[in-house]
Order: C-alpha cells, then structure tokens, then sequence
C-alpha cells in the first residue's frame, strides 16, 4: 500500500501544479472573469476532494472484496470458517464506511452514489463555464 499512496500523492501534486498553472493562463489571457474563475477553481478543488474520498472509498470496497474471493477459493477451509470470516471482514468494512460518511472523508456526501451525483454536478458547471467562457 505504502508504494500506491506515494504514487497517488505525486499524481495528485503533478495535477494539482498542472491545473494552477491552467487556471493562471486563462486568468492571463482573460478566458473568465474574476468571478467565474473563481468559481472554476472553487469546483476543481471541490471535485478533487470528492475524488480523492471516492477512490480511498472504492480502493476498501475493493480490498473487501479480494480477501472474500481469497477465502471463498480456500478449499481447505469448511464452510462455516469461510462464512465465519466473511462476516468478520463485512463488519470491518460496515464499520469503515459508517465511520468514512458520518465523520470521515465522505461526511459531506452521506453515500457513495450520492458523491458519485455531486461529481456529475460540478463536472456539469465546469463544462457550462468553460462554455460559456470560451
């Protein structure tokens, strides 16, 4: 895992460094007003952050469900082990997500369909001022 977040953060950074430099062009060459600009950066870091908790979201639904298909393809383990331990993992990853949308990363969305929602939303103002600035 150590190796995936360091790769995840030097994306992030280049995207991040790439996106200023895109917002300090169309500022330069007047693309947008004040305002609109604003609003177009205000989106951007918004919708980075949702995709940052999406992916951390997904990336645990994930890993669940590996170790379900790691243990369901144990044959040396009897059933009531496999069902014994499936449940273990669901609990884990129930408790994961209860915690990640009431105090954790997807608070402000309350689920993964509603922030998968709020990402077509501001993908949808970001074209429209793109849009209508260009």
């Amino acid at each position: 895992m150590g190796f995936f977040d360091t790769v995840f953060k030097v994306a992030a950074s280049i995207t991040n460094a790439i996106a200023e430099q895109g917002f300090k062009d169309m500022e330069r060459k007047g693309l947008m007003s004040s305002k609109d600009l604003a609003r177009y950066k205000e989106l951007n870091n918004e919708l980075k952050k949702i995709k940052e908790a999406h992916n951390k979201y997904v990336t645990k639904e994930n890993e669940k469900e590996k170790e379900i298909k790691k243990i369901n393809s144990d044959i040396e383990l009897s059933e009531e082990k496999k069902e014994k331990m499936i449940d273990e993992i669901e609990e884990e990853f129930n408790y994961y997500e209860e915690i990640f949308f009431e105090k954790g990363d997807g608070s402000k969305y309350g689920d993964k369909i509603a922030m998968r929602e709020r990402m077509n939303e501001i993908s949808q103002e970001i074209v429209e001022l793109r849009r209508n600035n260009g």
